[in-house]
């Protein structure tokens, strides 16, 4: 039977394979992990260790940052450039698009990795699909707190939504109006259910978007992990409060200037969604943690055999043992 989550979530199976294949990525194929990196940038810059940083965007921070270091580099240190250079082997960790390809190659889906409303298809047996939108972020301790919630981005469509906005009479220079932050928070999510019924099989696409979901992976630097499952449809913003709230001026002389930042926030005063619009064009979804249709309990990967090759270099020896033998024996 084809899974979709939404009516049971995952099974104790599905989970475990789930699991393991995400545990994969610590091999060196996954995401480079905030600890070893800066070790490893420190050493070669000469720098002092930065304190791992909580932002998923330092996780992703490519080999090329210690190839710029190189360039610097004091010749004479050779045996420090060694050790280094040995780290370069570190662990890493499932990133936002390895959890993309686990989540398909667990479920026999496929993973779009484009712009498409949902990362993962999967087949529901009858010609149609359902639609899984990946999200994994560095922020299980904040999920935690007392009326805790799970950080989803759901675009960074800046053009398409100001296009949209602007339809509706709101623009970058008028936005500050009265009522136009309401205005533009419905027509935000009017355009969002917009793509959604685009691809609906009622309108005749192939998703079925009423069995579609978020499906978001959470962890911190402890490498602790939890998985969340949310419905793709937005609350009503008509039972929202929009605002383009103000911020204090480094001058306590002066006014507060407005945040170039759209916030919906609940009855509670909870914020639940934000729109970025001048800065990346971020549409950023703020489900409280209890309001998750499904979540997993809290895990840890699964730790990799002692003396495991990075497993690129485990994987072009696999596939072409003979050029590959043939080439080292040459170096």
């Amino acid at each position: 039977m084809p899974l979709v989550l939404g009516s049971i979530g995952l099974t104790e199976h599905e989970f475990e394979k789930l699991r393991l294949l995400l545990s994969v990525f610590q091999d060196g194929t996954g995401m480079l992990s905030t600890e070893d990196q800066d070790k490893l940038y420190a050493r070669l810059s000469g720098r002092s260790q930065r304190k791992p940083s909580k932002n998923i965007k330092d996780f992703q921070l490519p080999y090329t940052l210690a190839q710029q270091s190189l360039d610097s580099f004091d010749p004479a240190s050779s045996s420090l450039l060694a050790s280094a250079l040995q780290e370069k082997s570190q662990r890493t960790l499932p990133g936002w698009r390895d959890f993309e390809r686990a989540v398909a190659l667990a479920f026999n889906g496929v993973a779009l990795e484009s712009k498409a409303i949902v990362d993962v298809v999967l087949p529901l047996g009858d010609g149609t699909f359902y639609g899984l939108s990946c999200k994994s972020r560095a922020m299980l301790n904040e999920s935690r707190k007392p009326d805790g919630r799970v950080n989803i981005e759901v675009s960074n469509a800046s053009g398409g939504f100001w296009d949209y906005v602007s339809g509706k009479g709101v623009t970058q220079t008028n936005y500050r109006q009265e009522n136009n932050a309401t205005i533009m928070g419905e027509a935000l999510v009017e355009l969002v259910e917009k793509w959604h019924t685009e691809v609906d099989i009622a309108h005749g696409g192939l998703i079925n978007i009423s069995k579609s979901s978020y499906l978001v992976l959470l962890y911190n630097n402890k490498g602790v992990y939890q998985l969340f499952q949310f419905p793709l449809a937005f609350p009503k913003p008509s039972e929202l409060s929009w605002s383009v709230p103000n911020k204090a001026s480094r001058d306590p002389t002066q006014a507060p200037i407005p945040r170039r930042c759209l916030v919906a926030t609940d009855i509670n005063g909870g914020r639940v969604i934000e729109w970025y619009f001048s800065s990346g064009g971020q549409l950023k979804y703020y489900p409280l943690t209890t309001s998750a249709v499904w979540r997993s309990n809290e895990f840890a990967l699964e730790s990799l055999p002692t003396g495991t090759k990075h497993g690129i270099l485990s994987k072009v020896e696999e596939y072409f043992p003979h050029l590959w033998s043939k080439i080292n024996e040459t170096e």
